[in-house]
């Protein structure tokens, strides 16, 4: 996958590619100029000269959609409970995430926390940006 993100007007390129069993993230902050240079096919970096090696041509390279993240965290003893307020294509969704230092201890209080809403805790759901994707191939099958 790879990504602009835009925070506190700041842009960063990432590249997250699988490596055994995990992702290899590799990031490279860009200017204002750099990342319109980058929607021309004209940067060029080391995530750039990573696609290459990998046979990715990067004129080929396409801008298929925008997601944007309204995150909202608190800090707990346990971790960090974050809601994301998401919206892309045409879709609006928002997700909980619990980042917490045991995974355990983490998921009881998680259930403890959602329990006064009468939610329940089923499975994890596909990545905002896996629901991005899919919402995309179902808009451009139509």
């Amino acid at each position: 996958m790879l990504r602009i993100r835009t925070k506190n007007n700041q842009y960063e390129l990432t590249l997250k590619r699988p490596y055994q069993n995990h992702q290899l993230e590799t990031n490279i902050p860009l200017t204002q100029k750099e990342k319109d240079l980058f929607f021309q096919h004209q940067l060029k970096n080391e995530i750039t000269d990573i696609l290459e090696n990998e046979g990715i041509a990067i004129s080929e390279l396409q801008h298929l959609f925008s997601l944007t993240t309204h995150r909202y965290d608190i800090l707990l003893p346990e971790g960090i409970l974050s809601l994301d307020d998401n919206t892309y294509l045409d879709q609006h969704d928002y997700e909980m995430e619990f980042e917490v230092n045991n995974e355990k201890q983490g998921f009881q209080q998680f259930l403890k926390i959602i329990e006064p809403y009468h939610l329940q805790y089923k499975h994890n759901c596909p990545s905002k940006v896996t629901r991005a994707f899919q919402a995309y191939h179902k808009n451009s099958h139509r």
